[in-house]
């Protein structure tokens, strides 16, 4: 079963990078089948035999590995199941102004644990060359965030939603221990910049 995973992100990787929507055909139960698709955003389409998309699958690939990064399963109804989900939808402009501009994230996790945050960590440029990583956080679950854009033309934003969870777990003689545990999901996203 590990080998067909591993075959199934080969199989993505090559069909992420030629960038064009394409039908799979896999024989193994575990591989992507006929009618799944990659999208060129990223996103894998799984589908069950009956039609219904089942799940997506965000992939992102570096250098040195490949990682999924967000997935969304969905009922036989086509609603999100949101227990078993873990994804974001990120609102920013497709135009920003110089300066100072606005977007706003929506993170889903099923995550159990006690203690729950999460922030957007966001690249940020500034007139003097800086580069300054800058992060917000409003509510668990949302919250806006800020870009800087100082010239005109093409930008990439670049940030990561981090999530942080705090557990514990009774040990003996009324004794704890505290798990902190961080998960990362990664974005970009091409803007135009205007004056």
């Amino acid at each position: 079963m590990k080998n067909n995973y591993i075959i199934t992100i080969i199989i993505s990787v090559i069909l992420l990078i030629s960038c064009k929507e394409k039908s799979v055909s896999k024989n193994n139960s575990d591989s992507l089948k006929e009618n799944d698709t990659i999208s060129k955003d990223g996103w894998v389409y799984i589908y069950e035999p009956n039609g219904n998309l089942l799940k997506k699958e965000e992939y992102l690939v570096d250098e040195n590995r490949i990682a999924l990064n967000q997935w969304v399963y969905y009922y036989p109804d086509g609603s999100i199941d949101y227990d078993t989900s873990s994804f974001f939808l990120m609102e920013l402009p497709d135009t920003l102004k110089l300066g100072k501009n606005k977007g706003f994230l929506k993170f889903y996790d099923p995550s159990k644990a006690m203690i729950k945050h999460m922030y957007v960590a966001i690249e940020n440029e500034y007139e003097d060359g800086n580069i300054k990583t800058e992060e917000f956080a409003d509510e668990y679950q949302s919250t806006v965030f800020g870009v800087y854009a100082v010239r005109t033309g093409l930008m990439t934003v670049k940030g990561k939603v981090v999530q942080q969870l705090i557990d514990h777990r009774e040990t003996q003689n009324d004794s704890a221990e505290m798990t902190i545990t961080e998960h990362y999901k990664f974005f970009e996203k091409e803007v135009y910049v205007t004056d």
